[in-house]
């Protein structure tokens, strides 16, 4: 069908413009700045809107049996969300946790699940939210990666490829 209202052109001239330069869905600007050595963490999304940016954990010595994974879960869909759980293979258990500050003393606590509104999100970092993998299968390794699945209400499930790197602890987010 023929444009015949010359008005209308160029605004959609230029809605297509903007959607050629847009990312895909599946894509997000790196939103964490990691250390020299290593390379930035990638960006995981899904259809329901939900990326994951900067997923990140330190390095474990050879006996250490639990590690602490980090990572902002950002909801860019029009509807909240339910973080569920998770699963790695390099640990027997990954939980959810949530540190509080009780009298002066820092406490970790499980969280059963985490609601992400819909254009917020929920950063998960040293000293505060994290993920905490249990009875670990091998040592995380300074340069190595390991693959974690989320499990959404719901997006379902969504695997992130976790970076091990030393001294990753301050995350600018850019955008």
């Amino acid at each position: 069908m023929p444009i015949t209202d010359f008005r209308i052109a160029p605004t959609l001239l230029l809605a297509l413009g903007l959607l050629g330069c847009s990312k895909p869905a599946t894509e997000s600007p790196t939103a964490g700045t990691a250390p020299a050595e290593a390379p930035a963490p990638m960006a995981h999304g899904d259809s329901a809107g939900l990326v994951v940016d900067a997923a990140w954990a330190r390095p474990t010595s050879p006996i250490a049996t639990v590690a602490a994974a980090y990572m902002t879960i950002s909801n860019h869909g029009m509807a909240t969300d339910k973080l569920l759980g998770a699963s790695s293979p390099v640990a027997a258990e990954v939980q959810l946790h949530g540190s509080t500050d009780d009298n002066g003393v820092m406490r970790m606590r499980p969280i059963d699940a985490l609601e992400i509104a819909p254009h917020g999100s929920a950063t998960m970092d040293p000293g505060g939210m994290h993920f905490m993998l249990i009875q670990l299968t091998a040592p995380l390794v300074a340069g190595s990666r390991f693959p974690m699945t989320l499990k959404f209400e719901q997006a379902g499930e969504v695997t992130v490829d976790v970076i091990v790197q030393d001294g990753a602890g301050a995350h600018a987010h850019s955008g």
